[in-house]
């Protein structure tokens, strides 16, 4: 886009912010050049511009002020979301992302992190240096960056999701894994299970530490009634082994859940990755390896050809709605964008029982 409908667009976005008060003057060309470091020319075809979209109005000597502020209500908000997925789970987020964004009538632009804090640093900074609106962060896991975001924060709103980051206040819309992991003890408990055996991925992420305290914290609350152990397997590890063709994997993940099984049977097994279960168990035909323990899992997908496969294997499941997560995010990003005012407000959406 050429530099003069880029400041045009930017002065659009303002007047949809109201934030040239009630007089409506905008900045002068002189202003113009030196606040956004831009030559004289070019601001005043960007005024010029406006004009002849009849948006402004120009006169010697009193300079230009806004005579059409409603005009401006359909003018595009641009958001950068960047997210640490680089497998098919990204195409989910992508597609909830259009959905949300289209009926907002903003534009976005997606970049993977690669669940790496030096490119998801660089990434957030490019999109700054470019004028995204705000951004939309899904973090990878144990953040490195928190010092740089607070700073970036203060540039542009940033809001985060899924995951929260203890060092960095501001809003956040995450999943309520406090309210699923004490569902998840009831409800094997509810099908006969008092020996559960919990699938742990001991990554550092926020969500994941939530899930194992309200687990734990529900099972002490049963007393003997109920006993929960946890298991550590690097899930989402595995799983990039397994996308990346090697063959081990599947035997990686396996082979200590064998031994686990052999020293003491349980009749529960909670795995909160639904690809661990659909890869690794039910289609290499792995789940007699269960005998008779009832499995239970999370997805984040509205698969209803695997969610009635899970139903008729009679596996406990729960849903993330993603795409709410993702729509919430955007309300407050934009609320944050039109207002100019910092929130430190957190939402939490609820899982919901396939």
């Amino acid at each position: 886009m050429p530099g003069y409908l880029q400041v045009a667009m930017r002065l659009r976005q303002q007047m949809k912010r109201g934030d040239f008060g009630e007089s409506g003057k905008l900045p002068t060309v002189r202003q113009l050049s030196t606040d956004l470091n831009i030559s004289h020319g070019v601001a005043q075809r960007a005024l010029q511009h406006l004009q002849g979209q009849r948006l402004v109005q120009a006169k010697r000597a009193v300079g230009a002020r806004v005579i059409a502020n409603d005009e401006c209500a359909s003018t595009a908000f641009l958001f950068g979301v960047v997210q640490p997925y680089a497998s098919s789970f990204s195409f989910t987020i992508f597609n909830r992302l259009e959905t949300a964004i289209e009926s907002r009538q903003n534009l976005f632009v997606m970049r993977s992190s690669r669940n790496e804090p030096g490119r998801e640093k660089q990434i957030i900074q490019h999109l700054i240096d470019n004028g995204v609106n705000g951004i939309l962060l899904w973090p990878v896991e144990a953040d490195d960056n928190q010092e740089y975001l607070r700073q970036a924060a203060e540039r542009v709103p940033i809001v985060l999701v899924d995951r929260v980051l203890r060092d960095l206040p501001g809003p956040s819309v995450v999943l309520d894994y406090a309210q699923l992991g004490a569902e998840i003890v009831d409800q094997f408990r509810a099908v006969g299970c008092r020996n559960i055996l919990c699938l742990s991925d001991p990554i550092d992420i926020s969500s994941y530490n939530e899930l194992h305290r309200s687990i734990q914290r529900r099972a002490e609350e049963l007393g003997p009634e109920v006993k929960v152990r946890f298991l550590d397997m690097p899930m989402l590890q595995l799983l990039h082994r397994y996308y990346d063709g090697d063959d081990r994997a599947i035997e990686l993940a396996l082979g200590p859940l064998k031994n686990v099984l052999r020293e003491e049977p349980v009749d529960g097994i909670f795995c909160p990755q639904d690809d661990v279960v659909y890869r690794f168990l039910i289609e290499p035909g792995n789940l007699r390896l269960l005998a008779d323990a009832r499995l239970g899992t999370i997805t984040m997908q509205r698969d209803r050809r695997r969610l009635k496969q899970f139903e008729a294997l009679g596996i406990l499941a729960w849903v993330g709605d993603v795409g709410r997560m993702i729509g919430e995010g955007i309300d407050i990003l934009q609320d944050m964008t039109m207002s100019r005012r910092p929130l430190r407000r957190q939402v939490r959406v609820p899982f919901e029982r396939a």
